[in-house]
């Protein structure tokens, strides 16, 4: 049944857009480090390790080049080799360098980065070693972009899926979660809080016994809000708060329904804002419960009208429900009642709660949230025309501001944004060339 029911999330997902390592008894393992080995160096490139450039998001296919069909190189692996982006077992990409860039010089080139953000230590980014179709060994670095030294970290063995698109940083450590083993097994496998810290590597720490891959988290003060949606029978959504003092997992909300309602989680420092799908009268409402200090339930917040609203124009009844249902990426609050929402799919929104009504909408946004501000930027990518420039939006003080930059190559168009816990900006560019016209151009990470 388990089975089942991930399948069809999964599903939801596709169509619409390790090895445990001394293990204790607190179920706490730190990750193996590298035997004898050293964190590739800014401008050079390992013919051993090709990879590529798609996202990071569930439902992300390989591309390949139209104009080279046969361009995949067939080759047969050894225990030796490393594989990532793997299509077809024996079949790998080319390598793909991108280049960092920082004040308006080119500080280092990586080769097949993966799931890169900005933190206050440097730019964290992973490695995948592919090992099968839903399960890899990921590697985890650090480059400082002042200094051009990259630091591997340790090495995730056996993991299915990281929430990269949620890390967080607290007291000069950065959290994310993990799920391990292939993602259509029938076995539970925990869900794994990873401490990356940037100075003595990675410690993994089971959160709960069954774990949902694409689970939540958010900094709440000195501590972290965990939010997992739970496949077994039973139906057991679960918010968790994890205290880095004594290393400790509470429970603090718990929702024992047949609708699974757990979407996202958000916390401002004060109260905690779950953010749910719920079944009223027959009808799907999207609601916002906002929680106190002791997780007691203080108000809700029925958004649904504002919602449809930010949904994409044309979708049938059947469509608009499967946007509901979809796992939600970013969900974030402002301390001038904003609302942004980012589903997996093709639904994101920038919402006025005060006014009751959308700033932004489109199936084109990624954003970030910093201390003071909201950024997020749209994706010119999904726009017609190469030559419509770059727009990145700041959100402070209840102004929106929109800055729009065209690059000297009008191809390249935003993919992503992060936000240090210190206030730097990185964006993630894409070269996209759709006459293929000029040769493809390395992908970008620029920091202002």
């Amino acid at each position: 049944m388990k089975r089942i029911i991930l399948l069809m999330l999964l599903a939801a997902v596709f169509l619409t857009a390790c090895k445990n390592e001394g293990k204790t008894d607190q179920g706490v393992r730190v990750s193996p480090a590298p035997k004898g080995t050293e964190a590739e160096k800014p401008g050079t490139q390992d013919p051993e390790k090709p990879g590529t450039k798609d996202s990071d998001k569930p439902g992300a296919q390989t591309e390949k080049d139209p104009e080279n069909p046969g361009d995949q190189t067939e080759k047969i692996p050894t225990e030796n080799d490393t594989m990532t982006g793997v299509i077809l077992p024996g079949i790998i990409d080319d390598p793909v360098v991108s280049e960092i860039w920082k004040d308006g010089k080119k500080v280092a080139e990586v080769t097949d980065m993966r799931a890169a953000s900005i933190t206050n230590a440097g730019i964290l980014y992973a490695k995948y070693m592919e090992k099968g179709e839903f399960i890899r060994d990921s590697e985890y670095h650090i480059l400082n972009p002042d200094t051009g030294e990259d630091k591997l970290l340790g090495v995730v063995v056996d993991e299915s899926y990281e929430t990269n698109y949620n890390r967080v940083e607290l007291g000069g450590k950065i959290y994310t979660l993990i799920r391990k083993g292939e993602l259509t097994d029938e076995e539970s496998f925990p869900l794994i809080l990873l401490e990356i810290d940037p100075e003595k590597g990675l410690t993994e720490r089971d959160v709960c016994p069954d774990g949902f891959p694409y689970a939540m988290l958010s900094r709440a003060g000195d501590k972290l809000l965990i939010g997992n949606h739970d496949l077994n029978e039973a139906a057991t959504d679960s918010v968790w708060l994890y205290d880095p003092k004594d290393e400790s997992f509470r429970q603090v909300i718990c929702y024992q329904e047949e609708s699974r309602p757990l979407l996202q989680v958000y916390h401002d420092g004060k109260n905690a804002y779950i953010l749910c799908l719920r079944e009223v009268n027959g009808s799907s409402r999207i609601i916002v419960e906002q929680y106190d200090e002791s997780y007691r339930k203080i108000a809700e917040n029925d958004i649904t009208a504002l919602y449809l609203e930010g949904v994409e124009e044309g979708l049938t009844d059947e469509d608009v429900l499967n946007e509901m249902i979809q796992p939600v990426a970013r969900f974030f609050l402002t301390e001038d009642g904003h609302l942004y929402y980012e589903n997996f799919s093709c639904t994101s929104f920038l919402a006025d709660l005060k006014n009751g009504c959308i700033n932004q909408s489109g199936e084109c946004f990624r954003a970030a949230k910093g201390s003071d501000a909201l950024y997020y930027d749209l994706m010119k990518g999904f726009r017609e025309g190469t030559k419509v420039p770059n727009r990145a939006y700041r959100l402070a003080g209840g102004e929106l501001t929109l800055s729009e930059s065209n690059e000297e190559n009008p191809l390249y168009y935003y993919t992503d944004i992060s936000v240090s816990e210190n206030g730097t900006v990185m964006a993630v560019f894409e070269y996209d060339d759709p006459e293929n016209i000029q040769p493809d151009l390395p992908p970008m990470l620029k920091i202002q």
